[in-house]
């Protein structure tokens, strides 16, 4: 009886843990997308590559170029957080070209709750290509926070679709 009950729980553990990081596998990869599409956050492209030098916890996409060469707006990263065995929040970044050197940024951050809800909320800001910091869009703020009204307009301004 006590050996039967060892095992099973045994069993669980290791079905909890396989499961995991399968589920983990999954999130993190390009073949979640459907569930990004299904919730109207953006998707990991199909020209990212995943940054090998990121931090065990999450897992970051990114393109190359950092900035779009024409005026069509670029995915520039990903970066995701999954839990044990739900999404739990994705970051990603768009850059527009204004000129030759100054370019829009805007972050989306997506906070997913038991798969089943989304919060979006992002910034926008300016960044140069030939520097690392970014310079302020309202001159007593670093960075414009937008709530989910205010991060569609922008994704709808930028023609961006998800």
């Amino acid at each position: 009886m006590i050996l039967e009950r060892t095992i099973a729980l045994v069993t669980m553990v290791f079905i909890f843990f396989s499961c995991s990081k399968i589920d983990k596998k999954f999130y993190n990869s390009k073949d979640s997308n459907e569930l990004r599409r299904r919730f109207h956050i953006p998707i990991i492209e199909a020209v990212m590559t995943q940054d090998e030098s990121a931090d065990l916890s999450d897992t970051r996409w990114a393109t190359s170029p950092k900035f779009p060469r024409d005026t069509n707006v670029l995915h520039v990263w990903k970066a995701i957080t999954a839990g044990r065995s739900i999404l739990t929040f994705e970051s990603d970044a768009f850059r527009k070209r204004i000129d030759d050197t100054l370019f829009y940024q805007l972050n989306v951050d997506s906070k997913f709750r038991k798969d089943s809800t989304v919060t979006v909320t992002g910034l926008v800001f300016y960044v140069m290509e030939n520097e690392s910091k970014s310079l302020s869009l309202d001159f007593d703020k670093k960075y414009k926070p937008l709530d989910s009204l205010g991060v569609d307009s922008v994704k709808k301004s930028w023609k961006l679709y998800y």
